[in-house]
């Protein structure tokens, strides 16, 4: 859990630092390996890692913990109807 004294823009600034490093890599990823191979490391979520990782700083292990629970399977879970469907 984060203090009250603790400094936000430093964790402001490791969060845009982390994200943007994930993004980077996985770009660099479809480039070097090419767009089917890199298409399935992109496909991975790695944000969601990171995101986990700073509720744990902020919220506690607690609520990171519930979060990874209730987040991963459905947010993977198929809606049933098509994704064109959203865009109306």
């Amino acid at each position: 859990m984060l203090s009250p004294g603790s400094s936000w823009l430093a964790l402001l600034m490791s969060k845009i630092a982390l994200s943007a490093g994930f993004t980077l890599a996985g770009t660099a990823a479809v480039e070097r390996l090419g767009p089917r191979i890199g298409g399935l490391v992109v496909a991975v979520p790695q944000l969601a890692v990171v995101s986990l990782l700073f509720f744990a700083i902020e919220q506690g292990l607690g609520f990171a913990a519930e979060s990874a629970f209730w987040g991963s399977p459905i947010s993977s879970a198929p809606s049933g109807r098509p994704s064109w469907w959203d865009t109306r």
